[in-house]
């Protein structure tokens, strides 16, 4: 959602008109909150790395980042910011209920402000807590700086925002005219976004990001927030180009923004950056086909639950159709009973279809589409002490036969994670029974079996 308490990246705006393709590229990062416990010094206490700081890695708060500060606009650009808001509101079949407060950046001032928002302290907090368990599981380089390399990759790509808490959208002064089909589409866009927090309250949708276990929940609602702001500016461009099929227009988005990612950016954060725009447009794309802008707009008031939703939108439906609860417990207290020392855990949540099918592609494993069908729900817990870490999670399945190929997938996975250890410390355990599977990686041999059979 578009607030202080995550942050709003924009590098440019999509264009397809006459064959010509410019992608834009998003990212989402919650603000964190540091829970600093008082822990007696024993013997069999483990230290924590973030000043005995024990919280989720989905455990979100306001961040303190200042409200958005630039100039207001020249007549030139508010007479465009005027005109496609009319427009906009033609296209969407809503109306503005105030005016949006417009402000315009330099590439300086636009670059500053992102610089300051990736390293900002509350930030940095769950920077360094999603950091640690993406680099465990080998989804992010060890010696990557997240918050530093994003806000350097970044600070000169932004083109423009709107901010839900301040309720202020920003554009950028170097875009080329107000009235070019790049500067248009980046206005159109970001003052859709405008118009359905109006309506809809982008805010409150938001809430999810906040609590722990719902960053999958988080990241699709998300895919409609942008998925709608995608359909209704190519819309908007339909007003003045030819386009093509809105299906193939986001299949060529998904292309192109591969194409123009930042090759410092590791692929999965690359990756996350573009499901919202290029899965959400094509899954509010296929719902606003059905059922037009009323369907669209049922979206808000009832979004999907997973990203299992946004990938198979055949599965979206109403009333919504909801993942099974899952459960990890007893990972701590099983090694507390083995090893007689206290580990503290770092992170709990959902991992969803779309983080596991992101999981098994870093290790470039084949058929993983099939491999993660028929997910139905799962849950993780991370844990450590020190420098030792310990990964657990439960996956629920469709039927038993998808519970064994997500298994074959994970064990393939864990195989080739433990490989990249060249003293062949790392340890992995996957079981699969009935509809679920279990995976534990970390620890010794012994602690990651009586884990994984708690």
């Amino acid at each position: 959602m578009r607030s202080r308490t995550v942050l709003l990246i924009v590098a440019a705006a999509v264009l397809i008109a006459g064959g010509v393709g410019a992608a834009g590229y998003y990212l989402i990062v919650p603000g964190g909150r540091q829970l600093t416990l008082e822990i007696p010094r024993t013997s069999h206490s483990c230290w924590l790395p973030w000043n005995a700081t024990e919280a989720s890695l989905t455990d979100t708060a306001e961040s303190k980042a200042s409200p958005p500060q630039g100039d207001e606009p020249s007549p030139q650009w508010s007479r465009a910011f005027d005109q496609i808001a009319e427009d906009v509101e033609r296209v969407r079949g809503l109306k503005f209920s105030e005016p949006v407060r417009r402000l315009v950046m330099s590439p300086e001032q636009m670059s500053e402000y992102v610089r300051k928002s990736f390293e900002g302290e509350s930030d940095r907090e769950a920077f360094q807590r999603a950091e640690d368990v993406l680099k465990y599981l080998a989804l992010l380089p060890v010696e990557l700086d997240l918050a530093g390399e994003l806000g350097d990759a970044f600070g000169g790509q932004v083109a423009g925002f709107y901010d839900d808490e301040s309720k202020v959208l920003v554009v950028r002064t170097d875009l080329g005219s107000p009235q070019s089909p790049v500067t248009r589409s980046v206005i159109a866009h970001e003052l859709v976004h405008a118009l359905d927090d109006q309506h809809f309250n982008l805010q409150a949708m938001g809430e999810p990001a906040k609590e722990v276990g719902r960053s999958d929940e988080a990241l699709a609602i998300d895919a409609v927030v942008e998925g709608v702001a995608m359909l209704a500016s190519l819309e908007y461009l339909r007003l003045s180009y030819d386009m093509p099929d809105n299906a193939e227009i986001f299949d060529q988005l998904a292309t192109a923004m591969k194409g123009q990612s930042d090759a410092s950016i590791p692929l999965y954060i690359s990756e996350h950056m573009m499901f919202p725009y290029a899965s959400g447009g094509k899954f509010v794309s296929e719902t606003h086909r059905t059922g037009g802008w009323d369907a669209v707009n049922a979206l808000y008031r009832d979004p999907p639950k997973s990203t299992a939703e946004i990938v198979h939108p055949d599965r979206s439906s109403h009333p919504r159709w909801v993942p099974d609860t899952v459960r990890v417990g007893g990972v701590t207290e099983t090694i507390e009973s083995i090893r007689g020392e206290r580990w503290f855990q770092f992170g709990e949540g959902v991992m969803g279809e779309y983080d596991i099918s992101l999981l098994l592609n870093s290790a470039e494993i084949t058929n993983v589409a099939s491999a993660v069908d028929g997910w139905r729900g799962d849950w993780y817990r991370y844990v450590g002490c020190v420098n030792q870490r310990l990964f657990a999670a439960e996956y629920s399945l469709a039927t038993e036969a998808d519970a064994s190929e997500l298994g074959n997938a994970l064990d393939i996975w864990g195989s080739r994670w433990a490989s990249q250890d060249p003293a062949g410390g790392r340890t992995w355990v996957v079981v699969s029974e009935g509809r679920s599977v279990t995976m534990v990686i970390g620890g010794d041999k012994e602690i990651a079996t009586q884990v994984s059979a708690r």
